[in-house]
């Protein structure tokens, strides 16, 4: 009884599930019935401060005057105006089942806003670190405190003990260079010292003074490159520029996006006539943030003014473009995949802006540490022996001078460059090849910075950088200028040399030496060559003088033929050889190995001598038969 009970409350409640389904249906087919909802809940606006977003990227103070972004010639964007608000996307008119009617649009969505926040929170952060650092008097005045006070306590603690005994060091010193007779090193040694106490105490009096110097100076460099890329943005002349780099990846980058996911398309007639008013209806300006804030019945209006803007625009798409409204109610799907590219898009554009702003944000704390750590640098610096240990702190700060600038005006190049393409890829819709192009300029932007790319340079570990630069530089200049005079010189002394005339021969030229030239091959490495005299030839003066045959040649002498006898070609320590001259040698006798005759191409074998001769044919040398009597030296008569 009781089951049979229970089945027909299960029957009753199917039954009137199946008629709530059906009056659903019909109200979305015709959402004009009286008394029966529509289930199209307009998406809740955000606040432009909320979030992570809001947390990672401070608000504009002041808060930016009220302006529309999507003006014929705006003066505004969308960045200054709404920040990070409204770049997400929601289902809409999916039934009265909500995302349970529709899975694939929900999860689509739900994917599509996850990858969509990582490229928000990555942008945030490059923007919120890019403002911070452009204004270092802001966040560094409670670091400038401390700076003050730790310079005072290490003057205190280690230059007013230790001073004097660095001084009567120094003292020591100049009396030892002059009791050599160094005076050059005594010179030194008392300029140095003087200029490494000067500076250490200008910078134990004034230490915040100091730091702040540096500030103003790199300040004043990255604010020339920033306000190089302002007219990039549309930004009124009021407004920070360094906020116009933000605009830049915010409006072309974010923005896109978020019209792509929301509309199918960043440049499609539809996204420039609803994708403005979708915008507006989705997020709070600055402007209507603070009036939200400032009472809840007019945070209440508000939020009915978007929902019902949000849902008469909707309606608009839904009646004029069908296939857009497909897109935005989620179920056209590809909102993953274009947050998928928003990330990489965001990492493209703003990677190296990133670096860069944290390499300048390391120099500037840098800086302030050197401030507070040179008093007691400069107990053991102040000896000129002991040089390189200031020397080492003037490169450090010399290479975060000159990294902080070179990174400033990196990042303003890049971003420049960046965002010349990402505005001619919205015109021509080439959005992939966009990305891509952006790629490649981050690509040679961390190649060029290469060299600076490094702590160790900031921190003067390395060769690279600052002062060691500059160093270097002077030493090449000063090498190739002092070169260049050696050489001007002596070789006009030698022209001077040459142009002097010869003295006449003779005997009163006989006392002046002459450098030989024009020295035959033999005579090279050899101290000195002479020729045997013969006593039947004249010997002509230009030959003693040069040690060469004179310009008129000597005398031949007359021909004499001699007998050439044994006993005349002996020479001390030798003896004729007499016997029998054989055709072959005996066979008792060791035989004769083959051996060449020394610088010849002359071979001695065991069955003669003959030469050896290249042969074309075979392209090799082959050794000619000794006893062919028609070859003289390897060649046939």
């Amino acid at each position: 009884m009781r089951s049979r009970r229970l089945a027909l409350v299960l029957a009753a409640t199917a039954v009137a599930l199946l008629c709530t389904i059906a009056a659903a249906s019909s109200a979305q087919a015709h959402p004009s019935i009286p008394g029966v909802p529509d289930c199209k809940d307009a998406p809740t606006a955000q606040m432009p401060g909320d979030g992570v977003t809001g947390f990672l990227d401070a608000p504009p103070r002041p808060a930016p005057a009220p302006g529309d972004p999507w003006a014929a010639h705006p003066t505004t964007s969308v960045y200054e105006q709404y920040g990070y608000a409204g770049l997400a996307w929601h289902t809409y008119d999916l039934g009265c089942g909500g995302d349970a009617r529709d899975m694939g649009a929900a999860s689509d969505t739900m994917l599509g806003n996850a990858a969509l926040s990582v490229a928000n929170w990555g942008t945030a952060a490059t923007n919120g670190l890019h403002n911070t650092i452009a204004h270092p008097g802001e966040y560094m005045a409670p670091l400038d405190d401390v700076v003050g006070t730790v310079t005072t306590r290490v003057h205190n603690a280690i230059w007013s003990p230790w001073g004097g005994a660095s001084l009567l060091g120094v003292v020591v010193l100049l009396l030892f260079y002059s009791a050599h007779g160094r005076l050059s090193d005594v010179t030194r040694a008392a300029a140095w010292a003087v200029l490494v106490i000067t500076v250490m105490a200008g910078l134990a009096q004034y230490p915040a003074r100091v730091s702040s110097f540096f500030d103003h100076t790199i300040t004043g460099s990255i604010a020339g490159v920033n306000a190089a890329s302002s007219g990039l943005a549309s930004l009124p002349a009021t407004s920070d520029p360094a906020r116009a780099q933000g605009s830049l990846l915010v409006d072309r980058v974010l923005y896109d996006a978020w019209l792509r996911g929301e509309l199918g398309s960043s440049d499609s007639p539809a996204a420039r006539r609803w994708g403005p008013a979708l915008f507006r209806a989705s997020a709070y300006s600055w402007t209507e943030e603070k009036v939200a804030k400032s009472s809840p019945d007019k945070a209440q209006q508000l939020a009915d003014a978007k929902a019902a803007a949000w849902k008469d625009t909707a309606q608009q798409i839904q009646d004029q473009d069908p296939s857009t409204y497909a897109y935005l109610q989620g179920k056209a799907g590809g909102r993953l995949g274009t947050g998928v590219m928003t990330i990489f898009g965001a990492t493209f554009t703003g990677l190296f802006r990133l670096v860069s702003d944290l390499f300048t944000f390391a120099g500037l704390a840098m800086l302030r540490l050197l401030v507070m750590l040179f008093p007691a640098v400069a107990v053991l610096g102040v000896l000129a022996p002991l040089s390189g240990i200031v020397r080492r702190v003037a490169n450090i700060g010399g290479a975060s001078v000159v990294n902080v600038i070179a990174f400033a005006a990196a990042s303003s190049v890049h971003t420049t460059v960046v965002s010349a393409i990402l505005s001619r890829a919205r015109l021509g819709g080439m959005n992939m090849l966009a990305l891509v192009l952006c790629l490649v300029v981050t690509l040679v932007a961390f190649v060029l910075m290469f060299p600076l790319l490094s702590l160790t340079n900031v921190v003067g570990l390395s060769h690279g950088g600052g002062v060691s630069a500059l160093r270097r530089a002077g030493r090449l200049l000063t090498r190739y200028a002092v070169t260049r005079q050696a050489v001007h010189d002596g070789t006009g002394h030698e022209e001077e040399h040459d142009e002097a005339p010869a003295p006449p021969p003779g005997p009163a030229a006989a006392s002046v030496r002459y450098r030989a030239v024009d020295l035959p091959a033999e005579v090279f490495s050899r101290p000195e060559v002479r020729h045997p005299p013969l006593p039947s030839v004249d010997t002509d003066p230009a030959t003693e003088l040069a040690g060469r045959p004179g310009p008129g040649g000597a005398p031949a002498l007359p021909h004499q033929p001699r007998r050439q006898t044994a006993q005349w070609m002996l020479r001390e320590n030798e003896h004729v050889i007499e016997g029998t001259v054989v055709d072959e040698s005996p066979a008792h006798l060791r035989r004769i190995e083959s051996y060449d005759v020394h610088d010849s191409h002359t071979e001695v074998r065991p069955d003669g001598v003959g030469p050896r001769i290249y042969d074309p044919a075979t392209k090799s040398t082959v050794l000619v038969p000794a006893r062919e009597p028609d070859l003289v030296d390897g060649r046939r008569t």
